[in-house]
């Protein structure tokens, strides 16, 4: 084509075009700023159902052919606060949204105070053994007496005897045949505690090397020897562990003798196959096997004393399994009383703790000795007083409370044991023993600890008295209220009880003048409170709290139960009108005053308000406190931040947002927007979701006024529009940018305000050079060849509706884009850039028609303005020659033969749409030499240029302007 010549447009019957339509129109549920969602649609067009109009060319409920190729009008108003264009119904559809805020984020920070188990689970004793070792340990020096070596010790003596010099010889050979000499005593003295349990290891080893060497006499010694040590209490405190450390050898012991036995009975029967010893039958057992198993009891029976005769026996229990089916219950119920024998109280209560183990494995339905055990030791409790007693204890520096503590794990376990399987009758029986003997506070504590929780709270007041008459001796009595307050949170006390239990319990409370036992006693029962009662009594419960917490700000030191006590009350109240509404919520709220801790508290209430607040609210304390509160999550964020966690905070921040609503009061919702808006300048998303609200907040305007503005009216969506105008800038995405400056121009128009829309647009054409030729998307990086076409797309189609500035030259914002596009990058110039020059020449055309496609009411679009005037027309021809000149210049420097058929034939398509082919000779002869050329190289694509000929043909016979006879023929 010549720079001369002259392009005419082509008139439309836009309803003739509708009529003929051969494809239904797809409609999109989805707008390019729904969410994040928009580059994954690129390619996809927005039909938008828009109200009957006076335009002629309107049909209701109908679609229409945009000559502009995006078929939807961008001006649909809705109520949605992300998009004011499309609906609101998928606002809260996101699955990730509720994932936020049901996320698991006690596990993720590793909240100390964790959610009480429902129920209570027998607990083994792998586990106890596990925490005994860790808690129970020592840095006094330790002693062991044995009559063995090592082989290390061996080893030892052996090099010795070798480098000794000939003068020393004799001496070192006597020495060691003194020290090897079977029944020999030796005492090693001064051992640490590492030291300490690598001897008993090596006793340990020593056992289990002697039996594979069947040497059972010394085996049996070892087993007795390491039962003597359970008699030594001259390092008290860590008599707990080394009871663990030396049973795990007495219990090698016992699996030895009876796997011997058991195989014994295999091998006399003729049984060549092992037999799990579950499914073992007593009419296997032999007269040999039984034989051999009465010796060893025998063995045992005839040591003298007390202590290793009792644990060597405990240690081959299992082997009564051998001599009768009716043994055990006798068995356990004898050595059950041979534990009264026993003097020192804690030595006799890990008796009682090793049998009661030992019974569980092997016969757990027997239980007939546990409950006289147990009374047995109740009344060993006052021996914690005895002069031997305390004097042990005043040697080794402990005092009661110390000393009582070591008794904890082995009472536990006894009473654990107790309840497997107990009904209510047991549990009564124990409590009378209790009143009957010392009402002791770990006896107690154990008591509530192991047996379920519906048993403790339908007696809760039984406790409470029981608690209060207790002595402190082991545990404080604020440790007893924590444990019952667990209690009657995992199974509810009678209705009639409650507030009676919550009295009795609190009044002792505030008795309290350590800090630490009374918040970590008030942590359980506040819940307790929160749970069943009402504000009042949850207000006065915070306010005593904030009292004993604040002398010598002992709260600085507890912040891990007040936050447990923030997260109980959020847990058991979600009307925050209420919460809000309290006195001393707010004063509760500001003892948080480490800042880590403060925002951990705050996101806590902000998670709790968004899931929970399902209702929009106006409240003036509601939205003051949780502007507060967003805001300390907010101002906590910076560069280092994971971009995750910035993605969550904006998220609940946003649903914040969301709920907020002043109802016809317009001017006090944009009035919170701008509040938030300077409350969360960091987080992007909510600044867009700000914007998009400010938006809806115009078209809602709109919509209530029934489209006729008054002055009060108009000034206030200039105002929004300004809202707009000015957050858009401060966001850092670039395309957000573009969007929102798009999306903002046509709320502009549509209200009204074309001076600002006019701003609007031209901020957008400024930075729309700003785009990077690569883009990241899903964490894949795409060219933005795709998103530029969609974006220009949208773009053109809202130029159609925009006015003219009198003061600039015609069509002033759309000369400025076609400059912008020609200098973008591109990643493919024939598919990028033709296709928006391509789009160019579809509104050329739709800018030269007498009738526009869609319009906006009181708004006068260039239709009114020029009213076809032929200077109008005539510019529009120049923009339309140097558009298909780009397009004829793009196609001619295309390499690719496919690709440029392809092209010449898109460019073909839009010039039969675009163009009068009747009078534009130079443009009739372009279309002609392209079809020319396409039709002598149909074979890169039949199908295609199939299509193209029945559009050919159906714009000769049926079009309302149809094309010359003469040409493509």
């Amino acid at each position: 084509m010549t720079e001369s010549s002259q392009w005419k447009p082509k008139l439309r019957d836009y309803k003739d075009e509708l009529s003929h339509r051969l494809i239904a129109p797809l409609p999109c549920t989805s707008h390019p700023l729904d969410g994040n969602q928009h580059i994954a649609n690129l390619s996809t067009s927005v039909s938008i159902n828009r109200e009957d109009r006076e335009d002629p060319l309107s049909s209701r409920g109908g679609q229409f052919l945009d000559t502009i190729s995006v078929v939807f009008d961008p001006l649909g108003a809705s109520q949605s606060m992300d998009n004011p264009f499309i609906s609101s119904a998928s606002l809260s559809s996101d699955p990730l949204i509720s994932a936020l805020t049901e996320s698991t984020r006690k596990e993720q920070k590793g909240e100390v105070f964790q959610e009480l188990p429902t129920e209570k689970e027998f607990e083994p004793w792998s586990a106890k053994r596990t925490y005994i070792l860790g808690k129970y340990t020592t840095s006094e020096r330790l002693s062991i007496t044995t009559s063995f070596l090592s082989e290390e010790e061996k080893e030892k003596l052996e090099v010795k005897a070798k480098v000794a010099a000939s003068s020393d010889r004799t001496k070192t050979r006597l020495e060691q045949l003194d020290l090897t000499e079977e029944g020999s005593v030796r005492e090693m003295l001064n051992l640490s505690q590492n030291e300490y349990v690598k001897k008993i290891d090596e006793m340990h080893k020593g056992l289990i090397r002697a039996w594979d060497q069947e040497q059972r006499v010394k085996c049996l010694k070892i087993a007795i020897q390491c039962s003597k040590l359970l008699g030594d209490v001259s390092v008290i405190q860590f008599y707990p562990s080394k009871f663990v450390l030396i049973t795990d050898i007495l219990q090698s012991f016992g699996d030895l003798v009876f796997q011997r036995i058991y195989k014994k009975c295999l091998q006399d029967s003729g049984i060549k196959i092992d037999i799990p010893p579950d499914q073992f039958d007593f009419s296997m057992v032999t007269e040999s096997a039984r034989e051999t198993c009465r010796n060893w009891f025998y063995k045992i029976a005839s040591i003298r004393e007390l202590i290793p005769r009792y644990y060597t026996e405990v240690a081959i229990l299992k082997c009564y399994s051998f001599l009768t089916k009716s043994e055990y219950s006798q068995a356990l119920s004898r050595l059950a009383n041979t534990t009264k024998g026993i003097g020192h109280p804690l030595v006799s209560l890990y008796a009682r703790c090793y049998i009661t183990r030992l019974g569980m494995e092997i016969a757990p339905d027997i239980k007939v000795y546990l409950l006289p055990l147990f009374c047995n030791f109740l009344q060993s409790i006052p021996q914690f007083s005895t002069p031997p007693v305390t004097k042990t204890l005043n040697k080794q520096n402990l005092d009661q409370n110390q000393f009582a503590s070591l008794f904890v794990p082995g009472v536990e376990w006894i009473l654990q044991c107790l309840a497997f399987k107990a009904n209510e009758n047991v549990f009564d029986e124990i409590i009378e023993a209790i009143k009957e003997s010392t009402n002791n506070s770990l006896v107690l504590n154990a008591l509530m600890s192991m047996f379920p929780p519906i048993f403790i709270s339908a007696r809760a007041a039984l406790f409470v008295d029981l608690i209060r008459g207790t002595s402190e001796l082991g545990l404080p009595r604020s440790q007893l209220y924590r444990s019952l307050g667990v209690s009657v949170l995992l199974s509810d006390p009678p209705q009639e009880h409650r507030k009676e239990l919550l009295n009795s319990v609190w009044k002792q409370m505030t008795k309290l003048d350590n800090p630490r036992s009374y918040i970590e006693c008030a942590e359980i029962w506040c819940e307790y409170a929160a749970k069943h009662f009402g504000k009042n009594v949850i207000n006065k419960i915070a306010g005593d709290v904030i009292k004993h917490m604040s002398d010598n700000r002992a709260f600085e030191q507890h912040y891990t139960q007040l936050s447990s006590i923030m997260t109980k009350i959020l847990t058991h109240i979600h009307d925050f009108n209420v919460l809000f509404s309290l006195d001393n919520f707010l004063p509760f709220l500001d003892m948080f005053q480490k800042e880590q801790v403060k925002v951990e508290v705050c996101r806590g209430i902000l998670e709790s308000f968004v899931k929970h607040q399902t209702v929009t609210t106006h409240d003036p304390v509601i939205l003051n406190s949780m502007i507060f509160v967003s805001k300390t999550i907010h101002d906590s964020l910076n560069a280092l931040s994971p971009d995750d966690e910035k993605r969550q905070i904006a998220t609940l921040i946003k649903q914040f947002v969301s709920v907020v609503d002043f109802g016809k009061d317009f001017e006090q919702q944009l009035g919170f927007y701008v509040e938030a808006r300077a409350s969360f300048t960091n987080l992007d998303p909510v600044l867009r979701r700000l914007i998009q609200a400010v938006n809806t907040l115009a078209m809602r305007t709109l919509v209530r006024i029934k489209g006729k503005h008054t002055n009060k009216t108009v000034g206030f969506v200039h105002a929004c529009v300004a809202y707009c105008f000015i957050t858009i800038p401060s966001l850092s995405s670039v395309t957000t940018r573009l969007e929102l400056y798009l999306l903002s121009s046509q709320v502009a128009y549509q209200n009204g305000c074309v001076s600002q829309g006019d701003d609007l647009l031209e901020a957008a054409v400024q930075i729309l050079a700003d785009i990077p030729e690569k883009m990241e998307v899903e964490q894949k990086t795409i060219s933005s060849d795709g998103y530029l076409n969609n974006y220009v797309s949208n773009f053109l189609s809202t130029l159609l509706l925009v006015p003219d500035n009198p003061s600039k030259t015609t069509l002033y914002v759309f000369r400025q884009l076609l400059n912008i596009v020609a200098e973008l990058k591109w990643s493919v110039k024939l598919n990028g850039r033709m296709t928006v020059y391509l789009q160019a020449l579809n509104l050329l055309n739709a800018y030269a028609q007498s009738q526009y496609l869609y319009s906006i009411p009181k708004i006068e679009s260039n239709q009114t303005l020029y009213g076809g005037d032929k200077r109008f027309i005539a510019e529009i021809a120049k923009l339309a020659d140097i558009v298909i000149n780009e397009v004829n210049e793009f196609i001619s420097q295309e390499t690719d033969e496919v690709e440029k058929w392809r092209a010449s034939l898109i460019l073909l398509n839009h010039l039969i749409i675009t163009t009068d082919l009747h009078t534009s000779s130079t443009v009739k002869e372009l279309a002609s030499n392209l079809w020319i050329y396409c039709k002598a190289r149909s074979s890169n694509d039949e199908k295609l240029f199939q299509k193209t000929s029945n559009f050919v043909r159906f714009c000769k016979e049926k079009s309302s302007n149809p094309l010359p006879d003469d040409l493509f023929t």
